[in-house]
């Protein structure tokens, strides 16, 4: 995990980054179109998003594993979760159970699959993809989140390295 985490997220951002650069919005008559270009790059940005968001789901559920054997102070941000379950994992639109399918469930699913929509692209043209969670929009923004993400992800390996884990007390009856 140390070496593949790491390098996995930087290849996923880079690849991310690289098809990001390249979108330009053309426009004919006052319309936006699409050229095969550019429905391909959309195309790259979300599954390197959802490769991006799958990594960061792994190493939340590597960092919750290890709490279990000892290291109790380790901390990975979570608020990228939601997405991660919404977006990447989406179960509730691949395998819905009844009453699962909510309408904001319905948007999540309609963005999913038309990137191109101002859920998707901020004001800055940036893709940033937002969710409504009981009405409240919440968006992640993988420009200004991976070098943080990154130096979570270094602190938790020096945390792993510097210190042992907490040898729990078990109590003799």
């Amino acid at each position: 995990m140390r070496s593949s985490a790491p390098y996995a997220l930087d290849y996923h951002y880079d690849n991310y980054f690289n098809a990001h650069s390249g979108i330009r919005f053309d426009w004919q008559n006052g319309e936006k179109i699409n050229t095969v270009d550019h429905i391909r790059r959309l195309q790259v940005i979300k599954f390197e998003l959802v490769a991006y968001l799958n990594w960061l789901g792994r190493i939340f559920h590597f960092v919750e594993n290890m709490k279990r054997k000892g290291w109790q102070n380790l901390i990975f941000i979570d608020d990228f979760k939601i997405f991660r379950d919404k977006w990447a994992s989406h179960r509730s639109v691949d395998d819905p159970k009844k009453g699962d399918f909510t309408k904001d469930d319905f948007l999540h699913y309609q963005i999913l699959i038309n990137l191109d929509t101002s859920q998707t692209f901020n004001s800055h043209g940036e893709y940033e993809p937002q969710l409504f969670i009981h009405g409240k929009e919440v968006s992640f923004n993988l420009f200004k989140r991976h070098n943080e993400i990154k130096k979570e992800l270094e602190k938790i390996f020096f945390d792993l390295e510097m210190s042992p884990p907490k040898k729990k007390e078990f109590i003799m009856f």
